[in-house]
C-alpha cells in the first residue's frame, strides 16, 4: 500500500472539522481562518490552549479552541449604550418606572 501515502489527500471542510474533537495545526488554520505562522506565534506564545504530545506534533481541541475564540468578547456600541442607559435609569430611579 505504498502508493496510498502519496496520492493527494482531499480538502477537509469546515463542517467536518466542526465534527472532531481534535485538529492539527492545519486544520485550525481552516477553521479560525488564522494563519498558520500566527498560529505557531501563538503556541510558542502559550496563549492558545494546545496540546503536544511527546513534543513534536501540536494538537487542539475543538471545544477548548472554540472557548478561546469566544474569550475577550466585544459588545458593540449600541449595546454598550443600552446598558449604560438603563444602569443610569435604574441608578436615578430607585422605584422602578416612573
Amino acid at each position: 500500500m505504498k502508493g496510498i501515502k502519496n496520492q493527494p489527500q482531499e480538502k477537509t471542510s469546515y463542517s467536518e472539522l466542526t465534527q472532531k474533537v481534535f485538529l492539527s495545526l492545519e486544520e485550525v488554520a481552516i477553521y479560525t481562518g488564522l494563519s498558520k505562522s500566527y498560529l505557531y506565534k501563538l503556541t510558542s506564545q502559550e496563549k492558545i490552549p494546545h496540546s503536544k504530545p511527546h513534543g513534536k506534533v501540536i494538537f487542539f481541541e475543538r471545544i477548548r479552541l472554540d472557548e478561546w475564540l469566544r474569550s475577550n468578547r466585544v459588545e458593540p456600541i449600541d449595546v454598550r449604550l443600552t446598558e449604560q442607559k438603563a444602569t443610569e435609569y435604574l441608578n436615578n430611579n430607585p422605584n422602578g418606572i416612573s
